[in-house]
């Protein structure tokens, strides 16, 4: 509208009017700023003395500072604008290492050779493992030691399951042990110094050392029917290497146990195989890390050696072999963990970057690092040599000017400098030209060295790139493995119920098993414990009968009624000595009851229990005492009998459970092969991948042409047609083709080897069985001697043993002497104790005479005391005295005393009685009570008698 433009108008001349007085303003600034800087042009030519310092020339302080606040925030400004991006950048910088670097334990990088083209090898990237696979790793290797644990004890359970054997064993080590400990101990005095033994005492330990080792030789002996452990051993290898092996897929296949595999299993293979993949790569990786750190310091060596081959070449005058020597570099893409060193170099063209893209920092291109983190720096040192000089030359060497070029440990092996035109001596010639040849050698071994040591690099470096050739195609290998694992794993998943179900069925019965196998033992050795007990009660059974044949021998006219009076049974009541055990008496003397029938209750019944007529009583009660004495055996003997036929029972229970758990626990692995086979027949139909060798693949059937021609096999079964199928091939390898041929004629000869090993045993049979029958006569020839010479002896066959037993023992007699002496001497001690007894006897009456007269004069004294103290009260009627209380509280006190005298001396005579009569026994003793304490201070007659007392030897 009009108004609008009227208006648009009018702000258009009052911009135009600020911006003609800003201009305005503007010029006369810049008069002022170029009269200024003439100003300060002027001041600058001024003499130093005489110019203005720069707060001097400064017009307004006040508008700089506010400049300079408002430059401040300006930069704080930018500088938070750049701190935002700055930390930006990082944590997306720390996002990209944690998602691609931190997960890894080694990068990729490729190692490249130093003078071999086309040399180079790089290493595996190599992952960290998870936390979660650490986790099961961990618990993979508890699991695998536990097993290892239990493995060696199910073994050293199974090796003790034998338990006739062991007990045997056992019995026969305690009686060698038994027999052990006499061989040892009866030759033997008892400080542990031989004994000269007598011929009886030499004869027994020869026969001791007989009967030990013939129950050595019983023990070792195998049984009839024992097999040769050596064949057992072949026979188990046989069955484990040369068995008939099945397919797979056949119906009659059976999974061997070390074989059989279930979810866990197979979890276990995975995560080791995952293991050993990691592992193999770790290895790789370090050893081309040292690979790599030895061509580091082999080009830190080179240029240190290219240093001082220049050095010789300058000294000997051959610069331009050394212009263009071989110098190799790091290269920054071996060392990717440098990826963040950079140089100023490297800043400078990301600037110029940056400027190049008009300031989009996201498009300038950040330049690869150009320095490695390891060093090629140099730093060159002179080599101190004096050589073999001694120290007569050295002085020499500074005398002589000639030489001391050569001699200066700083210019030590180097040529000398000689001025143009300067001619030299003879000597200084020679010397100059032994300089040279040790430059040169110095050279050339320079240059072996560098030679030596770049093929030594290029070779490690190659056998690397061998190695990782080997490896990468195990690595795949094992990658595929994995993959079927995974199959197979997700199939035993469907399989893992019923498989936890049948092992914790198998663990059970094993455990079961290992408990009877350990109570069947417990209970044999019970029982052979309690079978001896028997035997030595059954023989004292037989001596209870001996006596009773002594003293009643069968000549007896009583013996008949006698016998039977002996072997009359009796019921009588079994002793208690716990009250815990009365409410048990009924049934036990009812259980004891049940053990006779009843035709032995009539028996018992009919036979007169009195003394017959015209039988010696004595002789009788020697009777009912052997009866009784029988009876106290054979109630011992019934319950040894009774706990013998418990633990038998007890046995043959654990035996029939044992059978019960044997029938059990094979059902148990029939059931568990059955379901194994059905796993594999699963896991059998799973695709695998076979990497194959062309050499494996083998013709073995013709094939038909396009045109119905006959293809015949090759002469070489290796050469493949140009199109094969599956079953007109077989996969075997040449090695192991060759090593079936080869065993058909290792077999012929391993036939005729056994043949004659077999003839051979035969031979050794016979020979064996011929010497046993030697041996037999032979044993029994001596027999009949010996038995010949104890009928000439003694006229009838004797019991060694028995003969032992009942033989003089020389070490009884030996120590009944000492006993002897012994008790003489104690004797002698006792006499001489009665006589000292005696004498001390002697000495306490004549101390008690002592003592009874100073009683008695005591006595006396007081006798006369009181007849004093009664005349003197009697007659003391007319007498007065002015104050006779001082005499009065005299006499109290005075009669006090003696009263407490007089009950001390009967105390005392009661203690003298008291101790004599305790004297009389050996080992007496008493203490007389302490005086009372008001007359440990007395005066007059109580101090005397103390005196007195005192005096005379106490008792």
């Amino acid at each position: 509208s009009i108004q609008d433009e009227k208006l648009r108008k009018e702000e258009d001349a009052r911009k135009a009017a600020a911006e003609k007085k800003k201009e305005g303003i503007r010029e006369r600034i810049a008069v002022m700023q170029k009269e200024f800087a003439e100003f300060v042009k002027k001041n600058s030519a001024l003499p130093a003395d005489q110019r203005l310092t720069d707060e001097e020339l400064c017009v307004d302080r006040e508008y700089k500072e506010i400049l300079l606040e408002a430059g401040r925030q300006m930069m704080e400004e930018v500088e938070l604008d750049c701190a935002h991006e700055s930390e930006k950048s990082t944590i997306r910088l720390k996002k990209l290492e944690a998602e691609f670097l931190d997960v890894l334990d080694y990068e990729r990088f490729t190692l490249h050779g130093l003078k071999a083209s086309g040399l180079k090898v790089s290493t595996f990237p190599t992952s960290k493992f998870p936390e979660v696979l650490a986790n099961m790793l961990e618990h993979v290797h508890s699991v695998m030691q536990g097993e290892e644990s239990t493995t060696m004890r199910s073994r050293s359970m199974a090796s003790s399951s034998d338990r006739s054997l062991r007990s045997t064993r056992s019995t026969n080590r305690n009686t060698k042990s038994k027999l052990a400990m006499d061989l040892a101990t009866l030759g033997l005095e008892e400080d542990g110094s031989p004994k000269k033994l007598s011929a009886f005492e030499a004869r027994k330990v020869k026969r001791m050392e007989r009967k030990a080792a013939t129950e050595e030789l019983i023990e070792r002996k195998p049984a009839e029917d024992a097999d040769d452990p050596r064949d057992i051993k072949a026979i188990d290898e046989a069955i484990k290497t040369l068995g008939d092996y099945k397919v797979k897929t056949s119906e009659e296949y059976e999974v061997p146990e070390d074989q059989q595999v279930n979810a866990e299993k197979k979890r276990r293979q995975m995560i080791l195989l995952e293991e050993a993949m990691h592992n193999i790569k770790v290895k790789f990786n370090v050893n081309l890390l040292e690979a790599r750190d030895m061509k580091a310091d082999v080009i830190i060596a080179i240029k240190a050696f290219n240093m001082r081959l220049k050095a010789i070449d300058k000294q000997l005058g051959q610069v331009s072999l050394s212009e263009n020597l071989w110098e190799p570099e790091l290269k920054p893409s071996e060392y990717p963990e440098d990826r963040t060193n950079f140089t100023d170099s490297d800043y400078e063209a990301f600037l110029a970057s940056v400027r190049t893209n008009e300031g989009k920092v996201e498009l300038a291109k950040c330049p690869m690092n150009s320095v490695c983190s390891k060093t090629t720096s140099v730093v060159t040192a002179t080599e101190k040599k004096n050589g073999d000089w001694s120290e007569e030359a050295i002085k020499l060497a500074q005398t002589l000017p000639i030489l001391q070029a050569s001699y200066n440990h700083e210019s030590y092996g180097e040529l000398p400098e000689v001025e143009d035109m300067s001619t030299l001596s003879q000597i200084e010639l020679d010397e100059m030209s032994e300089i040279k040849k040790k430059l040169r050698h110095e050279r050339q071994s320079i240059v072996d060295r560098i030679s030596a040591d770049v093929a030594k690099v290029d070779g490690r470096i190659g056998e690397l790139r061998k190695e990782r050739l080997v490896l990468n195609v195990e690595l795949k290998a094992a990658e595929l493995r994995l993959l079927v694992l995974v199959k197979e794993l997700v199939l035993l998943s469907d399989f893992e119920s019923k498989d936890k179900m049948l092992s914790s069925k198998l663990e059970k019965c094993q455990r079961d098993k290992a408990e009877v196998v350990a109570n069947i033992s417990d209970c044999h050795g019970r029982l052979q414990t309690k079978s001896g007990e028997l035997e030595v009660w059954v023989e004292k059974d037989a001596l209870i009968m001996e006596e009773f044949l002594k003293i009643v021998p069968q000549s007896n006219t009583f013996y008949d009624q006698l016998l039977k009076i002996f072997k009359k049974k009796i019921k009588r009541q079994k002793k208690r000595s716990t009250e815990d055990e009365e409410d048990d008496e009924d049934e036990d003397e009812e259980s004891d009851y049940d053990d006779y029938d009843d035709d032995d209750d009539e028996d018992d019944d009919e036979v007169d229990d009195s003394c017959p007529p015209g039988c010696d009583t004595h002789l009788y009660e020697s009777v009912i005492e052997l009866r009784e004495k029988r009876l106290d055996q054979e109630e011992v003997l019934n319950e040894f009998q009774k706990e013998f036929d418990a633990l038998k029972k007890a046995h043959d229970r654990h035996v029939g459970r044992e059978r019960q758990i044997d029938k059990d626990l094979k059902s148990t692995e029939i059931e568990i092969l059955k379901f194994q086979s059905e796993k594999q027949k699963e896991i059998n139909e799973l695709l695998i991948c076979v990497p194959l060798k062309i050499g494996q693949i083998r013709l073995w059937k013709p094939a038909v042409g396009a045109e119905g021609e006959v293809i015949d096999v090759p002469s070489d079964p290796t050469v493949l047609r140009e199109s094969v199928a599956i079953n007109e091939c077989t996969i075997f390898s040449e090695e192991n083709l060759g090593k079936l041929r080869n065993r058909i004629g290792e077999l012929k000869d391993e036939i005729v080897v056994e043949k004659a090993n077999f003839s051979g045993l035969h031979k050794q049979k016979r020979a064996l069985e011929k010497d046993k029958i030697l041996k037999e006569k032979e044993i029994e020839k001596v027999r009949k001697e010996c038995e010949e010479l104890q009928i000439l002896k003694f006229g009838q066959l004797v019991d060694l043993d028995a003969l032992d037993k009942i033989s003089v023992n020389n070490d009884e007699q030996e120590l009944k002497g000492k006993s002897h002496e012994l008790e003489i001497s104690n004797e002698k001690e006792i006499f001489s104790l009665n006589a000292k007894h005696r004498k001390l006897r002697e000495k306490l009456l004549e101390v008690t005479n002592t003592n009874t007269e100073k009683l008695n004069k005591i006595a006396e004294l007081n006798g006369r005391q009181f007849f004093l103290e009664k005349e003197l009260n009697g007659k003391g009627g007319g007498m007065q005295v002015a104050d006779d209380g001082p005499t009065l509280r005299e006499e109290t006190e005075e009669r006090n005393r003696l009263v407490a005298l007089v009950k001390l001396q009967a105390k005392e005579v009661d203690a003298l009685k008291a101790e004599i009569n305790l004297l009389r026994r050996k080992g007496g003793h008493i203490y007389a009570p302490p005086p009372p304490p008001e007359l440990s201070g007395g005066q007059g007659g109580d101090g005397r008698y103390e005196e007195e007392l005192g005096g005379g030897e106490a008792p």
